[in-house]
């Protein structure tokens, strides 16, 4: 099999892209967040748990510019330009960082705790091992800059479990 121009992106810039359990986001230069396959938990971010055979935008990020995002196995991050924190998918112990609301979020939802710090300066969004799965997020200013009393720091482990 040899790799295939994905059509739905003509006319795209594609900046980054990330890979889920059979799905797949891609961000554009623009902003925008494309996603497909597997909607299982809402993953895909489309208010639904349908799945998707060909890219289509998540119409709920529409009006944030996303500058990075990730694809975990259930659920899924996006970081804004101004430092606003969005968590979908499946809620397994409060991986999605929205407190008391545990519940599978089928729609992009901004993590509240996260504020606007600024623009994000470090976003290793999943790391995995072999034995586990971990989802960080850190936005604010450097530490030791001017205000960075103020710092927000968001999530350091906002999910593990074993993994598959």
């Amino acid at each position: 099999m040899l790799p295939k121009k994905v059509e739905a992106f003509a006319g795209q810039r594609v900046v980054a892209v990330s890979a889920g359990y059979s799905y797949s986001f891609a961000l554009a230069a623009d902003g925008a967040v494309w996603s497909w396959g597997s909607g299982l938990w809402g993953r895909l971010g489309h208010g639904d748990e349908q799945d998707k055979p060909l890219p289509k935008k998540i119409e709920a990020l529409a009006g944030q510019r996303i500058v990075a995002m990730s694809a975990g196995d259930m659920h899924n991050t996006a970081c804004t330009a101004d430092g606003a924190v969005f968590t979908w998918g499946k809620d397994e112990d409060g991986c999605l960082g929205h407190g008391e609301d545990l519940s599978d979020q089928l729609l992009p939802k901004k993590i509240e705790a996260c504020g606007r710090a600024g623009r994000p300066r470090l976003l290793p969004l999943t790391e995995r091992t072999t034995a586990t799965e971990r989802t960080a997020i850190w936005t604010g200013r450097k530490q030791g800059s001017p205000g960075a009393e103020n710092n927000t720091v968001c999530g350091r482990k906002y999910f593990s479990h074993n993994a598959p």
